[in-house]
């Protein structure tokens, strides 16, 4: 398995988790669990951010299309866009249009 990590930190209401590395099959079920855990928890908003992904597969859209999924109705999530070919996938797939993304920009300015 490629070097992968999740950073995890919570500011006031806000939980952010930070993939690091590449996100694929292998490693899609850990961010599935961390954020499961976390959305059992209290967090007014949980934001995925993108920005120290690698390398994001088909397999990896397709958990944070689950992830997605599963908070529609609570719109609790949002997604942090990550480097030009981690934006690329999620433009070429279609997901970009599915997920909350929201520019770095627009974030908290906090470094994760």
């Amino acid at each position: 398995m490629a070097s992968f990590s999740i950073i995890s930190r919570r500011s006031a209401g806000v939980h952010f988790l930070t993939p690091v590395g590449r996100l694929d099959g292998s490693t899609g079920p850990m961010l599935q669990s961390e954020y499961d855990a976390v959305a059992r928890g209290s967090a007014a908003l949980i934001v995925l951010n993108l920005s120290r992904l690698s390398i994001l597969t088909p397999s990896g859209i397709e958990v944070l299309l689950r992830i997605n999924a599963r908070e529609d109705s609570a719109d609790r999530l949002r997604v942090i866009n990550g480097s030009r070919p981690v934006a690329r996938a999620l433009e070429i797939t279609g997901a970009r249009e599915r997920l909350p993304v929201m520019s770095p920009r627009t974030a908290d300015p906090t470094p994760i």
